[in-house]
């Protein structure tokens, strides 16, 4: 057994301890005992509830004794035993009320004062506990503007705390207020510079800021500090593969994916870097991957219906691309690229000349027709469904507005798919021919 926490009566005579099996915080077991100061057998006192009987102090006189317990609820809560000449306690009583319902004891203290010298205890930490635990709820409910205000009433009552310049920063960034979550962030890591969530968020900040060197920085210093950090890793990728560094990108994309294969857009990210380099092989699954996780999620199915189209699957690319529209129904690289493939199909079981005609028509409406590549599958499905003519025009206007933009490569592709079109002959993608394949 341990014997701790000895406690001497104030007029020396008497030594009461507890007696348990471990020395620990939480001791069910904990038994209270007396013993003579001078030496002699410890008793126990018959004071001892059923459950955790431990944490004690004497009254001014020494003939009072004051001990937590267990035995009536989770929370510990105050009991008193008497006293006399000879040491021999009395039954506990429990003090009633004493604190909050969902509040423990841990250490009373008798405090020598007259009955009206307490009116009431202030605890500070506590208030700023539950401001603190307030102003978070409203962050997890997304409610960011409405937190800011708590936030700064907290860095005023604490302007030492790293975690409260850490949440107003978090709290401004996502209301859009960049600069002033830039700068709660520095402060909170002049505080504590240890703190690799601060660090992420800082970089957040300032890649949103369009200062991507110093973004990269703070993202590395937070995977240094903390390697299994999603965010970390994710954004450090996200912010390489933004500067052309894909071979860089890519390794921090793995190592987010093994971190968390669950996360859609680390999935996601890392398929584009491989597809960048690529590797379409490798980069498949990961869009797989990224579609099961969030069926939601209209970029990954684009792009995985773009690479399933380059490989000649054409159905498999529409339902893609349908399910990106499902979500987004004026998703315009969606609706061009469903609309090639239903005019331009090698397959003629693939094609619906009306389907891409209406597609088409959707996608240069949202661009305006400021999109040479938009006329062009416009042309290709007026062509599939056999209005020559306006597959002419339209392709004319391609081509009249690729040259406006100086766009060379492409006015000489579109200038072979006019001459089609002069000809009566529909235009058809050669799959087995990666330069035929859209972009």
């Amino acid at each position: 057994m341990s014997n701790t926490f000895p406690k001497i009566s104030p007029d020396g005579r008497w030594i009461v301890f507890v007696q348990c099996r471990n020395g620990q915080l939480m001791r069910p077991d904990s038994q209270l005992y007396i013993v003579p100061v001078e030496g002699g057998q410890a008793r126990r006192m018959r004071c001892n509830t059923s459950l955790m009987n431990s944490w004690h102090s004497f009254s001014p006189n020494g003939r009072w004794l004051v001990f937590s317990s267990k035995s009536r609820g989770p929370y510990t809560k105050m009991f008193l035993t008497h006293l006399d000449e000879e040491g021999n306690d009395s039954p506990a009583i429990l003090i009633e009320n004493a604190t909050a319902a969902n509040r423990a004891v841990n250490l009373p203290e008798f405090v020598n004062i007259p009955p009206d010298g307490l009116l009431k205890i202030e605890a500070p930490a506590v208030d700023t506990y539950k401001r603190f635990v307030a102003a978070r709820d409203m962050m997890k409910m997304g409610e960011y503007e409405a937190a800011i205000p708590e936030w700064r009433e907290l860095v005023q009552m604490n302007p030492d705390d790293y975690r409260i310049h850490n949440n107003l920063g978090l709290a401004l960034a996502h209301s859009g207020k960049f600069e002033e979550a830039i700068i709660e962030d520095e402060k909170a890591l002049e505080i504590y510079p240890y703190s690799a969530e601060t660090h992420c968020n800082l970089g957040l900040a300032l890649a949103t800021k369009g200062r991507l060197e110093e973004a990269t920085a703070e993202f590395g210093r937070a995977v240094e500090m903390n390697p299994t950090l999603l965010e970390a890793r994710y954004n450090l990728g996200v912010a390489l593969a933004s500067q052309g560094k894909l071979d860089m990108a890519l390794q921090h994309f793995e190592k987010a994916v093994e971190i968390k294969s669950s996360s859609a857009e680390a999935q996601y990210d890392l398929a584009i870097a491989l597809a960048s380099q690529g590797d379409l092989v490798r980069a498949l699954p990961h869009f797989v991957k990224a579609v099961e996780i969030n069926p939601d999620y209209t970029e990954a199915h684009y792009n995985l219906g773009t690479m399933l189209y380059a490989q000649g699957r054409v159905q498999e690319a529409v339902t893609q691309w349908r399910e990106a529209l499902r979500v987004n129904p004026n998703f315009d690289l969606a609706l061009i690229q469903m609309a090639h493939a239903l005019s331009a199909s090698p397959n003629a079981s693939d094609r619906n000349s009306a389907e891409a005609v209406k597609l088409a028509e959707q996608a240069v409406q949202l661009s305006g027709a400021r999109n040479p590549m938009y006329l062009d599958t416009l042309a290709a499905a007026y062509a599939e469904a056999g209005r020559f003519a306006e597959a002419v025009e339209t392709a004319r206007r391609a081509l009249e507005l690729a040259k406006q933009l100086n766009q060379g490569d492409v006015v000489e592709v579109l200038s072979a798919r006019l001459k089609l079109y002069e000809a009566q002959e529909p235009y058809r993608d050669d799959l087995t021919d990666p330069s035929n394949q859209p972009k």
